[in-house]
């Protein structure tokens, strides 16, 4: 098996008064057909107040299958979501989510397209203040990262 694909995030990307998904700029990878992939994804963010939240959501090529658990963090909350298919959004909004975490664990069958999983996300609800999702290291240490393990 091929060694693990690790993503980090080189730089923090903003989003402000936004509640559309966008593709992140780093968190992604490419899988061809009929492929088994475990992977990772690691989100360090900050939002200013409880009103933008943040949502998170992940795209596979048509035909895959799978399931996926998201864990948010912050300081004030946590809150476990699982999911037992693909592509659902993880929404959290109406807590202040300063230096948040978001854990993104998936396993997926790919069927007979080949394509990109991606990593989207926004606010929850559109809000002139800025959400931010780490890339380059914050004085903490934190970062955001994707690790993709090709299992058959």
């Amino acid at each position: 098996l091929a060694m693990p694909r690790i993503v980090r995030k080189l730089a923090n990307e903003t989003v402000n008064n936004s509640a559309s998904l966008q593709n992140d700029d780093h968190l992604f990878f490419s899988i061809f057909p009929n492929e088994v992939w475990s992977f990772d994804i690691y989100l360090t963010f900050s939002t200013a107040g409880a009103t933008p939240g943040f949502s998170a959501d992940v795209t596979f090529p048509a035909g895959a299958v799978g399931a996926q658990n998201v864990y948010l963090m912050s300081t004030t909350v946590f809150v476990a979501r699982s999911n037992g298919g693909l592509g659902t959004l993880f929404t959290s909004s109406g807590t202040a989510l300063a230096n948040g975490g978001v854990t993104i664990n998936c396993h997926i069958t790919n069927g007979s397209t080949a394509g990109t999983v991606q990593l989207l996300w926004a606010q929850s609800v559109a809000n002139a203040t800025d959400t931010i999702v780490i890339g380059a290291a914050a004085a903490s240490g934190s970062t955001s990262w994707l690790i993709a393990r090709r299992l058959l």
